[in-house]
């Protein structure tokens, strides 16, 4: 599951980086693990959390956009693609 830290005001103020938990599906009760500077490692209810990405996509000034992750089976790795788009315009600036 992708997702994006959305402070609503509060601290710290949100970084517009895409984040990243996970859960093992059939298991009961199921229990979330979030991305925690390298490793799948921290509490989804309450734990802390780390971009997934190490920086903000093809721009500086940009932010990742409707990611997503899917399993590439002639790799046999999973990949996660984005739209970058521009904090302050709002234009793509890349995919």
């Amino acid at each position: 599951m992708l997702y994006g830290y959305h402070d609503g005001g509060l601290s710290p103020a949100a970084d517009g980086l895409v984040r990243m938990a996970r859960a093992k599906l059939g298991e009961q009760p199921l229990t979330f693990l979030k991305w925690y500077q390298g490793s799948f490692s921290h509490s989804g209810i309450g734990g802390l959390d780390t971009s997934v990405l190490p920086g903000h996509g093809c721009d500086t000034n940009a932010r990742p956009h409707m990611a997503e992750v899917s399993f590439n089976d002639d790799l046999g790795r999973y990949l996660m693609v984005f739209v970058s788009v521009s904090a302050t315009g709002g234009a793509q600036t890349g995919a």
